[in-house]
């Protein structure tokens, strides 16, 4: 009778082992075989050399879940808004409402009430403003932050979206590094030789989760003390990916690069998730490389920011805009791929998994922007300050 049990707690464990392995094998394969272009072999060529019209070098390569829908920058269209038109457009559109979120507008010249980060009018005299920007993908995101922030040789910083003076951008994926570190630099040169000034910048290859180790790679007079230093951290959809789960990075980020203000967009769960839910959401994160850590209430991610040491946390559930509106992309794509030979292939899982959390509910999209006590919110901020989920 012993032998028999340990021999059940022995495949017990074995099973629990394999599962994971074997449904991050099989599913997207089975998946991929069902979303296989179809061939009308009654055509000669068909529409294949739709491919040859590809202008590779010109796409844009941002890669977030995207706001779908984008509302203008100026304050004369102000609550004007409309569907975004593509990826490029909802992800950039995502990147804005953070910014907004964490109380930054394009309109200068604001007063210390309305919007205590625009610097006003007169003699610039401010910390040294410093952004590290965590997961920055393969450079449009750091581009446009870039672009926000250049200046006419001369021109006053408060009439910048976003002033910044140094942009430390983060990634342990080698492939979109060098992809992005290229496209920078010769943003940098063209930026430069129509007579703009940049702020300062370095792209890293390395784990955002380990500032020891980052740190060493940064150059050596990129930083000042922190106490000449005002410092953001930009998360922007990549921390559910952090192992072994993300409050380490955050605590990091709080306590050791001293983060005035932490900002992103990020993922939590709902407050009442069936079982059934978590087990399927359970083999979702598994395929995706979310470490299961990272899942929690939105007051769960509160409570986690608070422990390391932020105060003012100001959290926006954002779904509705999110992952239903990105389902209905990724369909839309993949029908009119499919038209010239492609498809989405593997990401038909993402545009099922967006969907499935578009009409259950289970995962919640939340814009989110912690600031320490000391660091007064804007009034933006406070108009969305702690939506429910």
């Amino acid at each position: 009778m012993e032998t028999r049990h340990i021999l059940l707690y022995v495949l017990g464990v074995t099973t629990g082992l394999l599962i994971p392995s074997f449904v991050k094998f099989l599913f997207p394969r089975v998946l991929n075989r069902f979303s296989r272009p179809q061939v009308d072999r009654s055509s000669i060529y068909g529409l294949d050399h739709g491919r040859l019209h590809v202008d590779v070098s010109q796409l844009p390569m941002w890669m977030n879940m995207g706001y779908w829908k984008v509302s203008p920058l100026d304050e004369e269209a102000k609550g004007q808004s409309r569907p975004a038109k593509n990826l490029a457009e909802a992800s950039q559109s995502l990147l804005l409402e953070v910014l907004r979120t964490a109380g930054f507008d394009k309109k200068p010249h604001r007063t210390e009430n309305e919007a205590p980060y625009t610097t006003p009018p007169g003699p610039v005299r401010r910390k040294k403003r410093v952004l590290l920007d965590v997961g920055f993908g393969c450079g449009d995101q750091s581009q446009f932050l870039l672009d926000n922030a250049a200046l006419q040789r001369g021109e006053e910083v408060s009439n910048a979206f976003f002033p910044f003076d140094v942009y430390i951008g983060v990634t342990k994926d080698p492939i979109q590094h060098r992809f992005a570190s290229s496209r920078l630099d010769r943003y940098a040169k063209h930026k430069t030789n129509e007579g703009f000034e940049l702020p300062r910048y370095q792209l890293l290859c390395a784990d955002a989760s380990e500032q020891s180790k980052w740190e060493k790679q940064l150059d050596q007079d990129i930083l000042s003390d922190d106490a000449s230093e005002e410092r953001y951290v930009l998360a922007l959809d990549c921390m559910y990916h952090f192992a072994p789960s993300r409050w380490g990075a955050v605590a990091s980020f709080s306590q050791s690069f001293k983060a005035t203000t932490i900002m992103g967009f990020d993922l939590c769960l709902t407050d009442d998730v069936s079982l059934f839910n978590r087990a399927i959401l359970w083999v979702l994160t598994t395929l995706m490389r979310a470490p299961w850590a990272n899942f929690g209430t939105n007051l769960e991610y509160e409570a986690k920011l608070q422990e390391v040491g932020y105060e003012d946390i100001t959290i926006r559930d954002v779904s509705e805009q999110v992952f239903t509106p990105l389902a209905e992309f990724l369909e839309q794509q993949d029908h009119e791929l499919r038209m010239i030979g492609y498809g989405l292939g593997p990401l038909n899982i993402a545009r099922w998994v967006f969907g499935w959390w578009g009409r259950t509910g289970t995962v919640r999209g939340i814009i989110f922007v912690a600031r320490h006590k000391a660091h007064k919110p804007s009034a933006l901020a406070a108009e969305h300050r702690r939506s429910s989920l």
